[in-house]
């Protein structure tokens, strides 16, 4: 079951990619396309050689069984024709086997001159095995073999071969396999022999004087069979004219070699599909016209059928490696077609994330390259209208700050003033040029325009300055508490970011406290960020006022700087640092242990401080 729900989920997933991916379709139809007319093709070929292979090599093997038939032929017409050789020496044959009594001079003479013959004659052709010459009345006046040792012949004149050889009259007959029975010598193993015998006829009264037999071992036949390419498991049978067996490569019972004579008679010569012992067989027969002996050949089907897979593991083969090739071939091909759209898909997730940077590399001048070509112009427009729109955005926020300066400024002016006068009344007027100094600097700070982005020490110094001139005038009301992180020195600020955010707490919170408050400004490092904290204690912010305005901190720059006109300062601090850091920057403001606190996260890094009008995108 698990098994099962395994290939469930394998399935599953392969049909999501292809649903979801361009280049599993792709790499699919590329498949499909090249790998199916290959696999019909090479189902078609296999097959079709298979039969070729089957009719060719059964049409070799009745080649095969018709040479061994010619071969027999050709073996038993050269024992024919040593059986004619024999007239050359007709006179001492007509000598030897005429003489009934003692042997006289002129017998013993013709005996030695036929001896020395049929001697050369076996040295000369190693495919005969003895030569026998036969009287009229069965006496064998003659006999010579490969053999030496004693010999002793018997009278033949009742076996039967001896009267069909007279009754021939000089034709020759074949005997199929037999033993040498009347042939009996030391130390001597009958060997089985195939034999020719024939009249032989005196020329000079044409009358029969006796009969002369040639024999051929049997093994020297056998080898007549063999000396033809034969398979391993090719059975051959050999049978006679009388349908004796003459030789098989293989042991059968009596039955099976009845049954094979009988499935060579129905083939007709033909090869023919049967079945034999149980298997399939193809069985094959030939005949020889002039003996009557016949060759039967079986060769199993499963061994036909294994030459025929040889071509289909071949055909499999170079199947597999052309499914390879295909496979190679597909996937560098879906992924040659399918990397440009990737490559747009990424760059669509970057736009979409707002990254407006990303472009598309143009390659060549196809449907894809003009694609990419057209993302590019059309981020570059994006891009180019948001630019446009940021620093529009960015200016009015920065027209607005400067001009909430120049409300705040006289007001803050007559105080200032006012508590120059009166150090200066007092006679302290070493005070009192430092309280102009402090005045002039920030004056001067706050009309340097076209400057966004400073150092966080430019930044720190002016406040320092504001704080002090605050203090000429309020004296002891409340204590400034400093800890900053020196690491943060020259790391970047948006111009007139804390000036405001003190300001505030100033005015709104210390102002009215009785008693001495306290004003905390901390600065650390935390990780790629840095912190600001403006903490006082003064007369804070109810939670509902604080939850409704960290809410629109929280928003869009466009809506933030846009609300609440009074608190235009607080608003526009946070939607210029947005507007030139990012959401993840900005102002946030808490309640804490009676500290109301307004925390300003900015990135940790450095700018290039010359002239930078913008740092937005």
């Amino acid at each position: 079951m698990l098994k099962f729900n395994f290939l469930g989920s394998a399935i599953s997933n392969i049909n999501k990619n292809i649903r979801s991916n361009i280049k599993y379709k792709l790499f699919l139809v590329y498949v499909l396309v090249i790998t199916v007319p290959i696999a019909v093709l090479g189902i078609i070929s296999y097959f079709m050689s298979s039969r070729i292979i089957e009719k060719d090599y059964i049409e070799y093997k009745k080649r095969i069984d018709g040479q061994i038939v010619k071969n027999i032929d050709e073996n038993i017409n050269n024992l024919l024709r040593q059986s004619m050789a024999v007239y050359a020496n007709i006179d001492d044959l007509v000598c030897i086997l005429k003489t009934k009594d003692k042997p006289d001079t002129a017998y013993i003479t013709s005996y030695n001159r036929l001896k020395s013959y049929f001697q050369s004659l076996l040295q000369g052709n190693n495919s005969i095995y003895g030569v026998s010459i036969i009287s009229l009345n069965g006496e064998v006046k003659l006999y010579i073999d490969r053999y030496v040792g004693n010999i002793n012949l018997f009278n033949v004149s009742k076996e039967p071969w001896f009267e069909e050889t007279l009754a021939h009259n000089g034709y020759p007959i074949l005997l199929e396999p037999h033993e040498k029975k009347f042939v009996s010598k030391d130390n001597f193993e009958r060997n089985l022999v195939i034999s020719l015998s024939r009249a032989i006829i005196d020329l000079n009264s044409d009358e029969i004087c006796g009969i002369i037999m040639i024999d051929q071992d049997i093994s020297k036949f056998s080898g007549i069979v063999t000396n033809v390419e034969v398979d391993d498991d090719e059975k051959i049978v050999v049978y006679g004219k009388s349908g004796s067996i003459v030789y098989s490569n293989s042991k059968f019972t009596d039955e099976q070699y009845k049954e094979i004579f009988s499935l060579s008679q129905i083939s007709h010569s033909q090869p023919t599909k049967t079945v034999f012992d149980g298997h399939a067989v193809i069985l094959n027969s030939g005949e020889s016209k002039e003996f009557g002996w016949k060759v039967v050949s079986m060769l199993p089907v499963s061994t036909l059928r294994k030459k025929s897979s040889f071509i289909g593991k071949i055909n499999f083969t170079l199947l597999a490696i052309l499914v390879v090739i295909t496979f190679i071939i597909s996937n560098l091909s879906s992924t040659l077609v399918t990397k440009p759209l990737k490559i747009l898909a990424n760059s669509f997730k970057k736009l979409k994330k707002g990254d407006f940077n990303t472009s598309v590399p143009v390659k060549g001048s196809d449907e894809l390259a003009q694609i990419s070509a057209d993302f590019n112009d059309t981020v570059a427009s994006i891009k180019s209208l948001i630019r446009e729109k940021y620093e529009y955005s960015l200016l009015r926020k920065q027209a607005e700050l400067e001009l909430l300066q120049s409300q705040i400024n006289p007001h803050f002016l007559f105080n200032t003033l006012n508590s120059i006068k009166a150090v200066s009344d007092a006679g302290n007027m070493k005070q009192c040029s430092i309280m102009i100094k402090s005045l002039s600097d920030m004056f001067r700070y706050s009309l340097n325009k076209g400057k966004y982005i400073i150092k966080f020490s430019e930044e720190l110094d002016i406040v320092k300055r504001y704080i002090f001139l605050q203090q000429c005038r309020f004296g002891d009301k409340y204590n400034v508490t400093w800890d900053i992180d020196e690491r943060v020195m020259d790391y970047g600020i948006v111009r007139l970011t804390l000036q405001p955010i003190v300001e505030n707490a100033i005015y709104h919170g210390l102002e009215n406290k009785r008693g001495v408050g306290d004003l905390q400004i901390t600065a650390r490092l935390a990780g790629s960020k840095y912190l600001i904290f403006i903490a006082d204690n003064g007369a804070g912010i109810g939670e509902t006022e604080l939850e409704k305005i960290n809410c629109i901190l929280e928003k869009n720059p466009d809506e933030s700087a846009n609300v609440n006109p009074e608190k235009l300062g607080i608003y526009n601090v946070n939607a210029r640092i947005k507007f030139h850091f990012g959401n993840e920057y900005g102002l946030k403001i808490y309640r804490l242990n009676g500290f109301t606190t307004v925390k300003i996260a900015l990135p940790a890094k450095n700018f290039d401080y010359s002239e930078n009008k913008s740092a937005c995108i």
